[in-house]
């Protein structure tokens, strides 16, 4: 299990880097070209639109938790009646919310102020993404077989081509003059054609699949709803603590500032593809675990990955403290981390990163939650969570400034992620002392050694330039390893990464 796990885990990060390299690149020429108050529109559309997703009703997840027991259980109707009825579900879904975006699109400019920009073109801009998420519900629902078959190094190798290929469609199409419209029509051509290849490479994995009208039943829609929409709660609290305080700032102190809380937002969502390409693999690994009474792949689950998972945050988070201010001012320019226009980017970036990055890398209890099905309490707590991250970063906007909205962000999640723990060791009988002893402990001395460790090499390497930034992120990345393998693996882990490493790069060879 644990190698099978490292080779997932590989190949989503292979998938990361490549994200991560294109986005270094393309973001400060997007942000740039476009301007900031264009930028700042767009990345208000993109957040705006994300919310449709919300319109899956928790169908993707329900698909998610029930094809991985199917499988495991070798039920091949069953699985074929889920994937049926969630597909069905989902067309009508895609249909209403093309109408939507329709509507939503010409009544734009009335809930937000458009500058800079004609605003036809904003309202075609927000109707292509919203067309591009819209199709994508019911397609959706092979990503998560795919997910379930626990073939991740496919959904990576798809990911990074339709990545190579937006990127360079993005860059012909802003060199064009096409503006803000050209980004929003590549972003749905590429999105369309990530669909289908991943459409096809469902069917060729899961060879007992077959997605056809007479499948679709009652009994699976029951099933699917009852399960999927604790998971839709469940997921509009989260997506409320991801995107909402963006959203607020953009609103009372306008587009600029949308930009800047933008910026460090992406640098916190690249670490979070870095923890969630860890993530997501456990997730097929616990439901199944689950569906075959195996406690001890549960309780692996809840100790071992968030150990892990919270080494690789730390890991992230060091780095934002100190190295993300320099970083930024060579990426985006120094006015970004000066404080002189607005808030400094660095600053809302170390913050946020408390919550949003390092607790990112408790993974495990939420996982097991679901592995467990116990999906009313998972959605109790995100909407709370999310009804609080709301009302708090409105009212800390409006009366204490866009700082006071980091932190308050920043407690929010902290508290969340307690008692989902708390409730998570209580499910799978693990005491809180063994918890902290085996998970928090281990992560806790390494970041400590991690962060002494920056200190002394950014104390040391004093070569300026880009040269001296990835010097310095080198040899803290190297160090971390060092630090985080030593401290928080195993033996036998560390001798299972070691050989899922050579074995990956001997396949590649071969």
């Amino acid at each position: 299990m644990l190698g099978r796990i490292v080779r997932n885990v590989m190949s989503n990060w292979i998938g990361y880097v490549v994200f991560i390299v294109i986005g270094f690149f393309l973001s400060p020429y997007l942000v740039h070209t476009l301007g900031n108050v264009r930028y700042g529109i767009w990345t208000m559309i993109v957040v705006i639109t994300g919310y449709y997703g919300l319109l899956d009703l928790g169908i993707y997840q329900a698909v998610l938790q029930y094809v991985t027991r199917y499988r495991a259980q070798g039920k091949f109707n069953e699985l074929n009646e889920i994937v049926s009825t969630a597909t069905a579900i989902l067309v009508v879904g895609s249909m209403l919310a093309i109408v939507a975006s329709a509507i939503a699109a010409w009544l734009i400019p009335y809930w937000i102020p458009i500058e800079g920009l004609p605003v036809w073109k904003a309202q075609l801009a927000f109707f292509a993404i919203g067309v591009s998420v819209s199709v994508g519900l019911p397609l959706a629902i092979y990503n998560a077989v795919i997910v379930a078959c626990e073939s991740f190094h496919v959904l990576s190798a798809i990911s990074i081509v339709t990545r190579l290929i937006s990127a360079g469609a993005l860059v012909w199409a802003l060199a064009s003059g096409m503006g803000l419209l050209g980004i929003a029509m590549v972003t749905l051509g590429t999105s369309l054609l990530g669909h289908i290849a991943r459409a096809l490479a469902a069917n060729i994995l899961l060879k007992e699949l077959r997605v056809r009208p007479w499948h679709v039943k009652r009994a699976a829609c029951k099933m699917l709803f009852s399960y999927g929409v604790w998971m839709w709660v469940a997921r509009v609290g989260g997506m409320l603590l991801i995107n909402i305080d963006l959203l607020i700032v953009g609103k009372i102190y306008g587009f600029t500032a949308a930009t800047y809380y933008g910026i460090a937002l992406s640098l916190i969502m690249y670490a979070e593809m870095a923890v969630q390409g860890f993530s997501f693999v456990l997730a097929p690994v616990a439901i199944a675990g689950d569906a075959t009474s195996d406690d001890w792949r549960v309780q692996s689950v809840l100790l071992r990955a968030s150990r892990v998972g919270l080494m690789l945050s730390g890991t992230f988070f060091v780095g934002f403290l100190f190295l993300g201010k320099e970083f930024i001012a060579q990426w985006m320019g120094p006015s970004y981390v000066s404080g002189e226009e607005f808030v400094s980017c660095a600053a809302i970036l170390g913050v946020l990163s408390i919550g949003r990055v390092l607790l990112a890398g408790l993974i495990g209890p939420r996982q097991v939650l679901v592995a467990k099905r116990r999906v009313r309490v998972m959605a109790l707590i995100s909407t709370i969570q999310g009804g609080a991250c709301a009302v708090a970063a409105y009212l800390c906007a409006k009366y204490l400034g866009v700082m006071a909205v980091t932190v308050a962000m920043a407690v929010i999640v902290l508290v969340g992620h307690g008692v989902v723990t708390i409730y998570a060791c209580r499910l799978t009988k693990v005491s809180l002392l063994r918890f902290a002893r085996e998970t928090l402990l281990p992560p806790a001395v390494a970041l400590t050694a991690m962060a002494a460790a920056c200190v002394g090499i950014c104390a040391l390497v004093q070569i300026p330039g880009w040269a001296g930034i990835f010097s310095r992120i080198g040899l803290c990345a190297l160090a971390a390893v060092i630090i985080g393998a030593a401290l928080c693996l195993t033996r036998e882990e560390r001798q299972t990464v070691v050989q899922g490493v050579k074995s990956r790069f001997a396949a590649r060879r071969r």
